[in-house]
């Protein structure tokens, strides 16, 4: 059978194959290319990562990096917040205190990632569902031991009032401790909060049995008081209803020496009679009650 030349085959079915080809080529690579590239973002650097391990320190920027040999790390270049969590520090007056949540922000130089990966351990970095944050938890030991060491020194009922000013110690802690490291210039530690101070439970249980026991007094004393001034008032009325009755006494003295010890009695009589007359067996005895001296004498 005769080969087939290019001349042979009319320019208008080879021109027709050669797309069929690239289309075909054009599907495989629109197939492969999310499997075999690795997208990186904006605020992220990526680090190709070879068979063998080998960690290569040329950054790759924003865009897509084949990924079919090897593997491309991604690590945040961004500001990224971490909260600090479950503290206890120990205050002046050697008392843990209750709970103590802060939180801080920190940046990486996006230059200084390839070095820092490699050269500090894998367990000062955190990874992410996509990224890996390097340094995060280098950084979270000295902000654990700033807290520590800048709550020591104040005794735990002026943790919350000198909030300002531990958060100030903390923040030159911190970045001395990393300018001794030599990293002034890779890793930038922001704004450092508390989120939570709580101060410890024997300070908060003590105080409550104080002010109870306050309480307690203010009522025993405002019950003696209702007390001290009902009785007061009985004892004033018991003066008051004495003095009525003496002075009536007074009164009725008086008018007995007025009127005569005679009449008082004849007027107690009246007031006493029952009303019966009584029985009397000489006709020559009086009447009673009355006086049968002629003008009343």
């Amino acid at each position: 059978m005769p080969a087939v030349s290019q001349q042979s085959i009319p320019p208008v079915v080879w021109r027709g194959a050669r797309w069929i080809v690239l289309g075909v080529f054009a599907l495989i690579l629109l197939a492969v290319l999310p499997r075999g590239c690795t997208r990186v973002e904006t605020g992220e650097v990526g680090l190709r990562k070879t068979f063998t391990g080998t960690v290569e320190m040329v950054p790759l920027g924003p865009g897509f990096h084949q990924s079919i040999v090897g593997q491309v790390l991604i690590f945040s270049a961004r500001e990224v917040l971490v909260p600090v969590k479950d503290l206890h520090p120990v205050t002046a007056d050697k008392l843990p205190m209750e709970d103590v949540d802060v939180q801080f922000t920190y940046k990486v130089n996006p230059g200084s990632i390839p070095a820092l990966y490699t050269r500090y351990s894998a367990s000062y970095h955190v990874q992410g569902d996509r990224e890996i944050f390097v340094m995060q938890r280098f950084i979270e030991q000295f902000v654990r031991s700033a807290v520590a060491d800048s709550i020591a020194k104040y005794p735990a009922l002026q943790v919350n009032d000198k909030r300002a000013e531990i958060v100030g110690a903390i923040q030159d802690d911190v970045n001395g401790k990393i300018k001794q490291e030599g990293l002034e210039k890779d890793l930038t530690v922001g704004q450092i909060v508390f989120t939570t101070v709580q101060i410890p439970r024997v300070i908060v249980e003590s105080t409550a049995a104080v002010v109870k026991a306050q309480n307690e007094a203010k009522a025993a004393e405002f019950t003696a008081n209702v007390a001290r001034v009902s009785a007061q008032g009985q004892a004033d009325a018991a003066v008051i209803q004495a003095k009525g009755a003496a002075e009536a006494v007074k009164q009725q003295a008086t008018a007995i020496q007025i009127q005569g010890g005679e009449a008082y009695l004849r007027l107690e009589a009246i007031r006493k009679w029952n009303g019966v007359m009584p029985v009397y067996m000489s006709p020559h005895q009086p009447l009673p009650f009355i006086d049968t001296a002629v003008g009343g004498k």
